[in-house]
């Protein structure tokens, strides 16, 4: 039985247990804390149960398994819960400005702090059409999560898939930015907006930590 379940968990390809390919898993801590916890109500069941007289542990398993379903559904609510340091999944943007829709525009950048401490995990722009924005590079606590040439910012567009990275940790004193160039494309059905201005936003995704 112990070879069969060995070798049902040991599956080939490469894995990232952080997160799945959108960036919404759960987060490791809260794997380890939760972990933790068990582990120690464990210790606790062992060793109330070698107290408990014959008659009393079957009360006693029933007891213990009603405390373990609360818990666990509590943690749904209240993931942070017994724990100094809270941690949510947020957003966070760096934004800048398309002078003219229509018009070529060789230089755009845009950079941002988050307010709390923050770990991205998703990219994504608010691109209408590939070829319209080329990004020539992006940072993350001045680290370039780009290792070479250009990038289309529709890869990062809100239908995508698979824009999951793993991205530094950013401080509110550090910032992330980008850089590109508006290429003068108007994707279909904005042509009635030719000329006017195009707020440009790459949105970050992740675990931010909770001030309150």
């Amino acid at each position: 039985m112990q070879a069969a379940q060995t070798k049902h968990h040991n599956h080939s390809g490469p894995h990232n247990h952080s997160h799945d390919d959108e960036g919404f898993g759960p987060l490791p801590f809260q794997d380890y804390a939760r972990a933790e916890r068990e582990r120690m109500r464990a210790r606790e069941i062992v060793s109330l149960v070698m107290q408990v007289p014959g008659w009393a542990l079957g009360a006693l398993i029933r007891r213990v398994h009603t405390e373990i379903r609360r818990d666990a559904r509590r943690l749904i609510l209240e993931p942070n819960k017994d724990s100094d340091l809270k941690v949510e999944r947020y957003v966070f943007g760096v934004e800048t400005m398309i002078e003219a829709l229509g018009k070529a525009q060789d230089k755009l950048y845009g950079s941002n702090s988050p307010d709390v401490n923050f770990r991205p995990q998703r990219v994504t722009m608010n691109i209408e059409h590939p070829g319209m924005v080329l990004i020539t590079d992006a940072r993350v606590a001045n680290v370039s999560f780009m290792v070479g040439g250009l990038t289309d910012a529709w890869i990062w567009n809100p239908h995508a898939t698979g824009q999951a990275l793993d991205l530094p940790t950013l401080s509110p004193a550090n910032k992330a930015s980008f850089g590109g160039r508006y290429t003068g494309r108007i994707p279909a059905g904005m042509q009635d907006l030719a000329g006017q201005k195009y707020q440009l936003i790459m949105s970050f995704t992740g675990p931010a930590s909770i001030v309150a």
